[in-house]
C-alpha cells in the first residue's frame, strides 16, 4: 500500500511540474537521464588506457596511449561540465516553477472555508506540508528524476561488473539490496516520527510561546500556573526527545551494517580480481577499472538509496499538499446574484 501511494504521489508531483513548467521540466528530465552515459564511458576509457599503457611497456607504439588518454581526460572534463549545467538547469526550473505555482497556492489559501482554520487536522496538515509547498513539489520532481538516473547508472555499472566476473556482479547485488532496504526502513521510521511528533510539537511550541509572551507570563504569575505549564512542557518535550532518540539509535545501527557490507565487498572483489589477474583471466585494464569503480558503485548505491528514501519522505509531503488542495472552498459571490440566490447559497452553507 505504501509503494502504491508513493507511485501515486510521484506521478501527481510530475503532473504538477509538467503543468506549470512543461518545456523546462522536459528538457531537464532528458538532460539528467543522459548522465548515466558518462559513468560507463569513464570505466570503458580507463580500461583501454591501462591496457594500452601495458602494451606500450611491452614495446608497442604510444599512439593508443595518447588516444585513450585524451578520451579518458575528455570524459572527466565533460562530466564536470555536465554536472555544472545540470545544476544551472535545476535552479532555472525551480524559479520557473515557483513563479507559476506560488499564485495558485496563495489563491487556494484565500478560498478555503474559514472553519477549517480552527480544525486540528487542518493545522497538522499545514505543519506537515512545510512553509514552502512549491519547493516541496520541486524536490519531489528532482527525487523522481534522481531515482531513474541512479537506476540507469546502476544497471550500467552492474553490466560492467558482470562482464568482468559473475561473482563480482553478484556481490554488488548482494550489498545493494540490503543497503536499499535499510535506508527505506530508516525513512519509514522517520515518517512515523514526523506524524507522531506533529501534534506534540505544536503543543510544545504553543506552551513555549506562552513563557515568552508578556501578557501570558503575567497571567501565569497571577494565577500561579508557571510550574503546571512547565511540567506540561517537560512532559511533551520528553516524548519528542524519546522518539528522536529511538530513531537515532536505529539509524546508527543501519549505517554500521552498511559500512561493514562495503568493507566485505571491497575486500572480496580486490582479492578475487587479483587472483584472476595472476591467472591471466582478466587484463590489467579490467583490474584497474573495476577496482577504481568500487567507490563509484558505492556512490551510486548511496545516491539510489538516498533518492528512494527522499522520494518516500517527499511523496508523503505531497500527500499533505493533496489533502490541502482538497479542502472545500468558500462560495464566491458574483455581482449579478439577486437576493434570493444569495439566501439560497447562505442556507446551503449552514
Amino acid at each position: 500500500m505504501k509503494v502504491k501511494q508513493t507511485f501515486k504521489n510521484s506521478f501527481y508531483a510530475l503532473k504538477i511540474v509538467f503543468t506549470y513548467a512543461p518545456w523546462v521540466a522536459g528538457g531537464y528530465a532528458l538532460f539528467s537521464l543522459g548522465g548515466a552515459v558518462f559513468t560507463l564511458l569513464q570505466v570503458f576509457f580507463l580500461q583501454h588506457l591501462v591496457d594500452s599503457v601495458m602494451r606500450y611497456a611491452s614495446g608497442s607504439e604510444i599512439n593508443d596511449v595518447i588516444l585513450w588518454g585524451v578520451l579518458y581526460v575528455s570524459s572527466l572534463l565533460l562530466a564536470q561540465i555536465y554536472t555544472f549545467s545540470l545544476g544551472k538547469m535545476g535552479r532555472f526550473l525551480n524559479r520557473r516553477l515557483t513563479k507559476a505555482l506560488s499564485p495558485a497556492i496563495i489563491d487556494k489559501f484565500g478560498r478555503i472555508e474559514y472553519y477549517y482554520f480552527e480544525s486540528a487536522d487542518f493545522q497538522d496538515i499545514m505543519s506537515r506540508m512545510t512553509a514552502d509547498p512549491q519547493q516541496m513539489i520541486h524536490n519531489t520532481f528532482f527525487s523522481v528524476i534522481s531515482c531513474i538516473n541512479s537506476t540507469l547508472k546502476l544497471i550500467g555499472i552492474l553490466g560492467v561488473f558482470f562482464a568482468a566476473s559473475l561473482w563480482v556482479g553478484l556481490g554488488a547485488l548482494v550489498i545493494g539490496l540490503p543497503m536499499t532496504i535499510l535506508e527505506l526502513r530508516s525513512t519509514d521510521k522517520k515518517q512515523t516520527l514526523q506524524r507522531e511528533n506533529t501534534p506534540d510539537k505544536r503543543k510544545e511550541d504553543y506552551i513555549q510561546g506562552l513563557f515568552s509572551n508578556r501578557s501570558a507570563a503575567y497571567e501565569m504569575r497571577i494565577f500561579g500556573t508557571q510550574n503546571h505549564m512547565l511540567a506540561l512542557w517537560r512532559a511533551v518535550h520528553g516524548k519528542i526527545v524519546h522518539r528522536q532518540k529511538d530513531i537515532t539509535v536505529s539509524y546508527i545501527k543501519s549505517r554500521s551494517a552498511v559500512a561493514l557490507l562495503k568493507i566485505l565487498y571491497a575486500s572480496f572483489t580486490i582479492a578475487l580480481l587479483a587472483f584472476y589477474l595472476a591467472s591471466r583471466r582478466v587484463t590489467y585494464g579490467v583490474f584497474v577499472s573495476i577496482v577504481s569503480s568500487i567507490g563509484n558503485l558505492f556512490s551510486i548505491l548511496n545516491t539510489a538509496a538516498y533518492s528512494i528514501s527522499a522520494l518516500g519522505t517527499r511523496t508523503h509531503e505531497i500527500g499533505y499538499y493533496r489533502d490541502f488542495t482538497e479542502f472545500a472552498e468558500r462560495r464566491q459571490w458574483s455581482a449579478g446574484m439577486d437576493v434570493r440566490n444569495c439566501l439560497q447559497i447562505t442556507d446551503a452553507s449552514l
